[in-house]
Parts: C-alpha cells; structure tokens; sequence
C-alpha cells in the first residue's frame, strides 16, 4: 500500500477560491475598520479589558487578510504521498494546510485574551472574586480546545490508507475503518456548486471513532456510525477518482446514493 496511486492533480475550484477569498477579505476589512473606530475613542489609559479586545480585532482581521491573499495565491493542493501510519506502509492524502493553521491561530489568540482576562480579574480591586470567576469561562474552554488538539481530538483533514484500513482525520477526530468492511465508496466533485467536495464511505461494520467533544470540536456528532464523511475540498485530487480507488471490487454503482452529511459550525465555516 506504499505505492502511490495515479490520480489525477485537480485544479482550485473557482467557486471555492472566490467564495473563501471573499468572504474572509470582507471579514479582514471590516475587523479593521471596526478596531479603528473602536480605538479612536476617547478611553482612560486603564481601560484594558476593552483595549485588550481591540487588539485581539486587529490580529484577527490581520490573519483574515492573510488568509485571503494565501486563497488568492494558491495554486494546487497537496496531492497523495507515501507515508507511514502506526509503523506501516501508507498513503497519505493531506489537505491544504492554511485553512488548519489559521483556525488554530484563532483559537490561539482567544486563549491568550482569555487569559489576559483573567490576570486583571486577579488585580481587580472591586468584585474580585466574581470577576475572577467570570474571566475563567471562555479562559477554561479555550484551553480545553487547545487540549483536545493536543490529544489528538481535533486534527487537521486527511485520509490515510493502509493496506487494512481507511482512517480520516479531521477536526472531530479520528475515525478508522477496515477496508475489508467497506461496502461502498462514493464521491461528489462540486455537488453543491459551492466548492465542496465530499467523500463518502459505508462500511458493513461501525467506524472505530475517537472524537472529542461536539461543544469543543464545534462539529455536530455523525448521524450513523457505519457513514464516514470526508471533505476533500483541499484535497489535490477529484472525490470520484479517490472514491473509485477505494471502492471494493464488487461495490454496485449507485449514482444516485444520499449525499453524505454535510458538517455544522457555530461561529466559522466547515474545516476542510
């Protein structure tokens, strides 16, 4: 399984790229403008709680106009490699990193604010104990996001396939299925006219899932167990050739299949 399969190198998708782009340069120009107006106001010196949330706007529409001009720059995404997973011969098919590195940029800078928040709740002379009490929310979930990272809960999109196993991760975490249980492989290349490409996988057995916490994670719970959904968006090749690599031999052609499930996010988009 260390061999490399032929898969085609697909370009960016425009609907993608144009949607992406002009959603987070909206998102960068509006942060700034409004940090501006907010700075511009006439604040005592000691206003830090209020300071520290426009400094945070700042870096926030700095990483949002970055991230824009990476979309606008990027001309193909990571194709599949060989690789190694748990000590065997794998393919690895990894996904565009930015979209991982900025969201995790995010979280890392909302930590951080958090725990500013709680260093003047801990000098606050007035309600001290309440303050201290009320900066510890957001501080104690953004740590525990941070956690689960750590844990190997949250992970950046890719698929890696073995000669035994399909295993995705992805911002759930990871789920791993036998590639002896699978029973049908599907893609679907742009389906939504969105940009979104998704991979599908039904095995006859549930997936082995270690996901973190859907609060933490912001991604809703799968609906079946033995459904595996897998963007591949950021993927270098097509969901339809990936699927048809995967698929097992005798799997029947079902074109007209349910789409796999798409995933939901409170405040930022879908990771890919």
């Amino acid at each position: 399984m260390s061999t490399v399969p032929g898969l085609t190198a697909k370009p960016v998708n425009p609907s993608w790229r144009r949607r992406e782009a002009g959603t987070f340069l909206a998102t960068g120009i509006a942060g700034l403008t409004g940090s501006y107006v907010l700075h511009s106001q006439d604040l005592p010196d000691d206003a830090l709680l209020f300071r520290s949330v426009v400094w945070y706007s700042v870096g926030a529409a700095v990483l949002c106009l970055a991230y824009s001009l990476a979309v606008v720059c990027v001309r193909r995404f990571p194709t599949a490699r060989s690789a190694r997973f748990a000590g065997q011969p794998a393919v690895l098919l990894p996904t565009w990193p930015w979209r991982w590195w900025f969201n995790s940029a995010l979280d890392l800078g909302l930590l951080v604010l958090s725990g500013f928040w709680v260093y003047l709740a801990w000098n606050a002379t007035i309600d001290r104990l309440f303050s201290i009490g009320l900066a510890l929310v957001p501080f104690t979930y953004f740590a525990a996001r941070w956690s689960i990272r750590v844990a190997g809960r949250c992970r950046r999109e890719a698929l890696w396939v073995t000669a035994t196993e399909i295993v995705h991760d992805s911002e759930r975490g990871r789920a791993r299925v036998a590639r002896a249980d699978v029973v049908r492989v599907q893609g679907w290349d742009d389906g939504d006219h969105a940009g979104n490409d998704v991979l599908g996988v039904r095995s006859s057995t549930p997936a082995r899932r270690s996901f973190g916490p859907p609060l933490l994670t912001m991604v809703r719970s799968p609906r079946s167990a033995i459904d595996t959904s897998v963007s591949t968006t950021l993927m270098g090749h097509p969901a339809p050739e990936i699927a048809a690599w995967l698929s097992p031999p005798e799997a029947p052609d079902e074109s007209g299949a349910e789409r796999a499930p798409r995933r939901w996010r409170l405040w930022r988009r879908r990771s890919g």
